[in-house]
């Protein structure tokens, strides 16, 4: 099992903080979070910063290690 955690928008439009899924990789992950809430999310969850136990992911194809976390973070931006 992963652990997904949502944080800032995306956690408001997926409706949950955290969830445990079944993933090998992030593509899984983008994947499921596609299927269950929508196209919106995923591109959300994409266009932030990813971070897969806690250092910064860049890439779908890397594998996820079992027990991991796997974090979504939105960029903030103003002036």
């Amino acid at each position: 099992m992963v652990k997904l955690v949502y944080h800032g928008e995306l956690r408001h439009v997926v409706g949950v903080a955290e969830e445990d899924i079944d993933a090998d990789t992030i593509k899984d992950v983008f994947r499921h979070i596609s299927d269950t809430y929508g196209k919106e999310a995923c591109g959300m969850a994409k266009s932030g910063l990813v971070a897969l136990n806690e250092k910064r992911v860049t890439g779908v194809s890397v594998r996820i290690p079992a027990g991991s976390v796997v974090g979504f973070y939105s960029f903030c931006s103003g002036g």
